[in-house]
């Protein structure tokens, strides 16, 4: 008696060739499509750079979260600032530029509880790190929150102006 999920018609040979000619075009098909964790590069992407500053001061080191707000078909990105607090911000199929919508805009900078930068290569969990910034600009609360940035199809660069205490 047969197995009703045997292939009756091909040989175990022509079944292995079959299974690894599949498994070749899936592979090359995904491989192709996509890029960092599964994310397809989308074609529209636009420059979006910037600076971001804490109470007046460049603020290094910190990461931001773009956001896709209600009717924004995007899928969001994120940025890193450097010493000077520029950032460039990446699709997360770590594409520079983002979809056009809206987005709020989050930010974090994670220290060692000492104060110190987090050390090179060393995951913020096992490291104990901790959140520096106030909550009100890692939090976002949609109803009023005042970071926003808009992407229309032109390149933009915008201007972070953040404060320690709450607008």
């Amino acid at each position: 008696m047969k197995n009703s999920n045997t292939l009756s018609s091909t040989s175990p040979t022509q079944h292995s060739r079959w299974t690894l000619l599949f498994g070749l075009c899936i592979t090359a098909a995904v491989a192709g499509c996509s890029d960092a964790d599964g994310y397809v590069t989308p074609v529209d992407l636009t420059d979006i750079t910037g600076t971001v500053t804490l109470d007046g001061e460049p603020l290094a080191g910190a990461t931001l979260s773009f956001i896709p707000e209600t009717g924004t078909t995007g899928t969001g990105g994120f940025a890193l600032t450097n010493d000077s607090g520029q950032f460039d911000a990446q699709h997360y199929s770590l594409e520079y530029g983002l979809e056009p919508g809206s987005y709020d805009v989050a930010f974090s900078r994670l220290q060692m509880p000492d104060g110190k930068p987090l050390p090179s290569g060393i995951d913020a969990t096992d490291a104990g790190a901790i959140e520096s910034l106030p909550q009100h600009l890692v939090e976002i609360v949609p109803e009023n929150h005042p970071y926003r940035v808009v992407v229309t199809g032109d390149s933009g660069d915008v201007a972070f102006e953040l404060t320690s205490k709450r607008k």
